[in-house]
């Protein structure tokens, strides 16, 4: 039975990919919301495609942290192991007889 270990670096990218994408994004947002309340419309549709871009970039980012990850003890490239609604995200080595465990939760949908 592989040991359950937590993987050192998934929170480190999540809590990056935040600040990163997640403020800027705001910016955008706020941004958006500001010129076209003052009536710039220009400078407001601008800033709102800005932040539908970082906005895609990071549910990219996002999606392919969850789906894979490099082993800490190998280097191998992992994948998600499958698992039941409110379950954690796990990734699983064979060479390594290892579970690394995400700190994340399976969703409900």
């Amino acid at each position: 039975m592989p040991e359950l270990k937590r993987a050192p670096l998934v929170m480190r990218f999540h809590f990056r990919n935040l600040l990163v994408l997640g403020v800027p994004f705001a910016a955008a947002c706020a941004g958006f919301v500001y010129f076209l309340d003052k009536g710039h419309p220009a400078v407001g549709v601008a800033l709102g495609l800005v932040g539908f871009a970082i906005a895609g970039v990071g549910l990219f980012r996002q999606e392919r942290n969850l789906r894979r990850m490099d082993c800490p003890g190998c280097h191998r490239m992992l994948s998600r192991v499958p698992g039941k609604p409110g379950e954690r995200i796990s990734f699983v080595c064979l060479p390594c007889d290892t579970e690394w465990d995400s700190g994340f939760q399976e969703s409900s949908d």
